[in-house]
């Protein structure tokens, strides 16, 4: 604004403009630096939820309480975020009943199908698997003409089912045929959960949205937790770290670290950098819970990973669906 005042006045400007420039690209550095940072973050929080599940399950819990612990403490906390950064709940009715209707079926069935993945076969391969939903996504969008296809989309497909054969074939060990095929479930799930919340998703800010959502999703899994006689609350100390970690770090935390990065970097960047999320989650499994893999399984989790990104940056400005 103050350049361009001056140059209607006729002043000269020429020692301001490359300080003014300096400045801005400064800036502009540490928001990418920051953006990246915390997208970053949210993908390490992301990557410790199946190693937090397994300390649950340890602890003497079943999968019906720990989503049930996880949500009655995130819901809260979403809402109180809500508040605070003082983000108004404005939407449609429609849309606050679509988005109520995707978490109560479809957030609630992909959290259902990679937590019960979670306590049948290792960590690092359930996030594995669960990470060829990137590839997923772009393959469906791509083949609805929401998005071109290109050979760098193809080569993203072709790496992400070698991959998927890399995990499920290097041994049988540890890889239950049930949970596999949950794991897989819970890729495909959260694909058409994606899909299908695309526009209104769109329509509604993230956070209100996220809220409404959860809140859909705690109503479901509590609701079926109860039915089910196993919403007993966690027996020891172990049991309420762990859920609180899971509601607290790997849901609240992650979730705002990953809309103040892409405020910053914009999705596609946030996209890209998430998939350090399964990486993360097979370094904290060896570390932490003395999980191990065989060598072509680990490649095939780095494949995977490498499928997402390239089918991120595959599709990246392409998408033709409507906002």
């Amino acid at each position: 604004m103050t350049m361009a005042s001056g140059h209607r006045l006729g002043v000269s400007t020429p020692r301001v403009r490359p300080r003014t420039s300096r400045m801005g690209a400064v800036q502009a550095a540490r928001a990418a630096t920051t953006g990246a940072a915390l997208v970053v973050l949210s993908a390490a929080c992301f990557g410790l939820q199946p190693v937090m599940a397994r300390i649950a399950y340890a602890a003497g819990m079943g999968v019906p309480a720990v989503l049930t612990y996880r949500f009655a403490i995130a819901v809260p906390l979403f809402w109180l975020a809500l508040a605070a950064l003082r983000q108004p709940l404005r939407m449609a009715r429609r849309d606050a009943a679509l988005l109520l209707l995707l978490g109560a079926v479809g957030y609630a069935a992909f959290s259902t199908m990679y937590f019960e993945a979670v306590d049948l076969i290792p960590a690092a391969a359930a996030a594995g698997l669960l990470y060829a939903y990137p590839t997923l996504v772009a393959v469906t969008q791509a083949g609805l003409g929401r998005e071109r296809v290109t050979a760098r989309l193809w080569l993203a497909l072709g790496g992400a089912t070698v991959g998927t054969l890399l995990v499920l074939g290097a041994s049988a060990q540890g890889l239950r045929p049930l949970g596999t095929l949950l794991a897989l479930g819970a890729a495909v799930g959260y694909t058409i959960y994606l899909i299908v919340g695309h526009a209104v998703l769109a329509r509604v800010p993230p956070l209100p949205a996220t809220a409404v959502m959860t809140s859909g999703a705690a109503f479901t899994l509590i609701g079926v937790a109860v039915l089910q006689g196993q919403a007993a609350p966690p027996a020891s100390a172990t049991g309420w770290a762990a859920v609180a970690g899971l509601a607290v770090v790997t849901t609240v935390v992650a979730v705002l670290a990953l809309f103040a990065g892409m405020a910053r970097i914009g999705p596609t960047r946030a996209s890209i950098l998430n998939t350090v999320e399964p990486l993360v989650t097979a370094a904290t499994a060896a570390l932490v819970l003395g999980e191990r893999l065989q060598v072509p399984q680990y490649l095939g989790i780095l494949l995977i990973v490498a499928a997402a990104g390239a089918a991120t940056r595959a599709t990246a400005g392409s998408d033709k669906s409507p906002g």
